[in-house]
């Protein structure tokens, strides 16, 4: 059993937004899903943790971990290097945070934020790339230990793991569809 505290994100991603509008946001979610004026006193805490950047318990204990992805932090590199994306080392170091995710975690989310299959300087992708990739986050799929979330910008991010937080914290008990 992991000691956490009631809500934790990776110290390294104080640099997203995410963090900050998360704050935000869950004041509002709460209120929503349990009601006006109850305070569950969810402590979103900073952590330096070794695989996840978002990582909470469910009401029955279950891990749920995500993972935080930029498509520009997941291109930016092909564009640089021009070699086969499984020759990466950023899809690798992908890689091995996602294996040690679902080692540790009963869920384990990728959450890939940003305008897809564009680099920096907003040109679009060669279709080798982009469909290296997708054939990796399929395979991810596939083998069923990680679920692949996309949005639009980091208040986007923030809403949809909150939400899937106050999701996790309610009576059912039942793994949220997706």
């Amino acid at each position: 059993m992991l000691d956490l505290p009631p809500f934790a994100y990776d110290s390294r991603e104080v640099r997203s937004k995410v963090p900050d509008n998360i704050r935000a946001y869950f004041p509002e979610a709460i209120e929503r899903d349990f009601g006006a004026g109850l305070n569950l006193g969810v402590a979103v805490s900073s952590v330096k943790m070794p695989w996840g950047d978002y990582l909470w318990m469910d009401r029955l204990g279950r891990v749920i971990a995500f993972e935080r992805k930029t498509y520009s932090d997941l291109l930016s590199s092909m564009s640089e290097t021009k070699q086969a994306v499984f020759d990466d080392k950023t899809l690798h170091k992908l890689t091995r945070q996602l294996w040690l995710c679902t080692q540790h975690a009963q869920r384990t989310y990728l959450v890939l934020e940003g305008t897809p299959w564009v680099d920096l300087e907003g040109k679009l992708l060669g279709r080798r790339h982009v469909r290296s990739v997708e054939q990796m986050l399929r395979r991810y799929e596939l083998e069923g230990r990680v679920i692949i979330w996309m949005t639009r910008d980091p208040m986007d991010t923030a809403k949809q793991i909150v939400d899937l937080y106050c999701l996790s914290q309610r009576e059912s008990g039942v793994w949220p569809r997706v």
